[in-house]
């Protein structure tokens, strides 16, 4: 039998011949939260889920959320565990999150949507969230979104999208079966999280108290060891600032020639902007601030290393250890920047901060440590993207009938 014969074109693509596509509003109701104002919000009470607190991510942060006092009169707009709700303005227009039972209980603010299934028996709650938030529909929901300082859509413009639809039974099936990467992504966020305080408690005991130490002092930056020195970051570092680049030393891919790593604001694995000619920062190791207010990155390998923008870089001199320096960056740069009221740190303002000088052997052991909890972060973290990624794969082929489950 060809593919031809058991597949169809429809208005949303190939699928098997014996689904339908049908529109949105044929089987469920966008209903809207309630227009809670400034004056109800209070400390104590019920948060409210606004349109803010609906990440990209498709989770749902509540940790910044405002909150009203309990009322019979809004309880209509109630939230329960598994509904499915939209972020209908403004920046976040077109975000999508699942409630969970941890979220509960929670009322739903103006402006985010709840998919409310009028017919249960047709459509399952969980294979339409994987609908939802396929890429494909997304972007054909923000097609509809109307621009502008705010961009919004509409209830209506919602309810006209159409979805593959194929027999309950295998809807139920297809959910599992992304249910159970869900799943598997969530285990792996868990770890994440357990590591990551892990990570806190130890930067917190290590570069304050250091290792082994039992006589201590007090100094400009608290109690520390002893043996330890204080010293500005400016006396045990040279600061740089990212340049632009000359289009004849530069190049998006490596060559012969081209082969010092230059990196741009975004400081991290993905922060690689291209290659360098320029021999200036030949056999030397630095710590990059960058990726955000004060989120800092030790390059010690062999070779040098550029910048560009508004890159601050840090070229230690003997008396300090790069990864040392850089875990005390992340440890407490953020706090001298949000202290001093600074909107955005600068070479000078980083150069006055004040920071330990343990030997340069302890310095290199705490580093050793800390280390080994990036180096599981990082493992959890590729885990995590594998596992996004098989379920990407798994959404484009499952949710069109590309591949087909038994039920």
């Amino acid at each position: 039998m060809s593919v031809r014969e058991r597949y169809k074109q429809t208005e949303i693509g190939m699928i098997p011949e014996e689904w339908e596509v049908v529109k949105l509003g044929d089987f469920l109701k966008l209903k809207g939260g309630n227009a809670f104002k400034s004056k109800d919000f209070q400390k104590i009470g019920i948060p409210v889920l606004k349109i803010s607190n609906i990440l990209s991510s498709g989770n749902i942060d509540l940790s910044n959320c405002v909150k009203v006092k309990e009322d019979k009169k809004y309880n209509l707009y109630l939230l329960n565990e598994q509904d499915i709700v939209i972020a209908m303005s403004g920046a976040t227009t077109g975000k999508i999150g699942k409630i969970k039972k941890e979220h509960l209980p929670l009322y739903l603010n103006q402006r985010v949507g709840k998919f409310d299934i009028t017919n249960p028996s047709r459509l399952y709650s969980q294979y339409l969230y994987y609908n939802v938030t396929d890429s494909r529909f997304i972007e054909k929901l923000l097609v509809n979104a109307i621009g502008g300082a705010q961009p919004n859509i509409s209830s209506r413009q919602i309810e006209n999208l159409y979805i593959p639809l194929p027999s309950l039974p295998e809807q139920q099936k297809i959910a599992a079966i992304l249910t159970s990467v869900d799943k598997k992504i969530e285990v792996i966020d868990e770890q994440i999280a357990k590591t990551e305080e892990l990570k806190k408690g130890l930067m917190q005991k290590l570069l304050s108290e250091g290792i082994g130490h039992t006589e201590f002092k007090e100094s400009e930056i608290g109690r520390i060891p002893k043996e330890w020195e204080v010293s500005t970051i400016g006396e045990v570092v040279v600061i740089s600032i990212g340049r632009d680049l000359q289009e004849e030393h530069f190049s998006k891919k490596k060559t012969a020639t081209h082969i010092y790593p230059v990196f741009s604001n975004t400081v991290d694995n993905q922060g690689l902007y291209g290659y360098y000619d320029f021999k200036e920062f030949e056999g030397q190791s630095l710590t990059v601030v960058g990726r955000g207010i004060g989120v800092g990155t030790a390059f010690t390998k062999n070779g040098g290393y550029g910048a560009i923008g508004r890159l601050i870089v840090l070229f230690p001199t003997k008396k300090i250890y790069p990864h040392f320096l850089t875990e005390y960056i992340n440890y407490k740069i953020r706090i001298f920047s949000e202290s001093s009221g600074i909107p955005q740190l600068t070479g000078k303002a980083i150069a006055k901060y004040k920071c330990p000088v343990p030997p340069i052997e302890e310095q290199q052991k705490i580093a050793t440590i800390l280390s080994s909890t990036d180096n599981k972060l990082d493992a959890l973290r590729e885990r995590k993207i594998r596992y996004e990624t098989l379920k990407k794969g798994l959404m484009q082929k499952l949710l069109m009938g590309e591949v087909r489950v038994k039920v």
